[in-house]
């Protein structure tokens, strides 16, 4: 994994409040804090997923955010939390393909072998569910169809096999359960990617005034690919 990658999480208190100093401290943003409410009949789970639940019924705060396993670390060994849970995968979410990602999640996704130029694949409803998006609309094969027989039709014609025009491109977010991604969106083509980012210019911190922390120095001119 990346060093910064992050995951959601629920992060629940001792009885107290996630205050600024400590949310600052951690390098969460504001919008990405959300508090997260308790019905009366979640109460009576908690426990068992490892929240407090107070003698007199009334639970905690919890709060839920997308956490670097350093802010994990840090959480944990904090004296005002009580739990820190990770946000388990929701199963049967729209993913790409639609037909062909039935049972997976966006923690446990694929496997999907990805394109290169001059590879061939055989043809079937399989392939054709995860690759008709690239032979279609990438490769100008925009006839292309799955017949009722199980068979590929390009230009016309049946075809057993198929090979690849372009390199493709399989993008991951590093805010992974946040990421609309190519688990959502499916593979990128090369003729796609226009540039590669390579510095840093400058870095705002939204939840500070311009003159009072604002400009995250230590962001600037730094490499956009640290690690890779």
């Amino acid at each position: 994994q990346p060093e910064n990658v992050q995951f959601n999480y629920f992060c629940q208190f001792n009885g107290n409040v996630m205050n600024d100093n400590l949310r600052e401290e951690l390098g969460i943003a504001k919008e990405d804090l959300m508090a997260y409410p308790v019905g009366p009949n979640e109460a009576e789970v908690l426990p068992s997923l490892g929240f407090k639940v107070n003698a007199d019924g009334s639970v905690p705060p919890i709060y839920h955010s997308p956490l670097t396993q350093q802010m994990v670390n840090t959480l944990k060994s904090h004296p005002m939390i009580a739990a820190v849970v990770p946000d388990p995968a929701p199963e049967n979410e729209y993913l790409y393909p639609v037909i062909g990602s039935q049972g997976w999640t966006r923690a446990d996704y694929g496997p999907v072998w990805i394109p290169k130029k001059g590879a061939t694949i055989s043809l079937n409803p399989t392939t054709w569910d995860l690759y008709n998006r690239a032979i279609r609309n990438y490769e100008g094969h925009h006839d292309a169809y799955l017949g009722s027989d199980d068979k590929v039709y390009i230009d016309g014609k049946p075809a057993d096999t198929y090979t690849f025009e372009m390199d493709y491109y399989f993008m991951m977010g590093d805010n992974r359960d946040n990421s609309l991604d190519s688990r959502y969106w499916g593979l990128v083509p090369e003729d796609h990617i226009v540039g590669r980012p390579e510095k840093v210019l400058i870095s705002f911190d939204k939840d500070k005034n311009l003159f009072n922390g604002g400009i995250r120095w230590n962001r600037i001119l730094k490499s956009a690919n640290t690690g890779f």
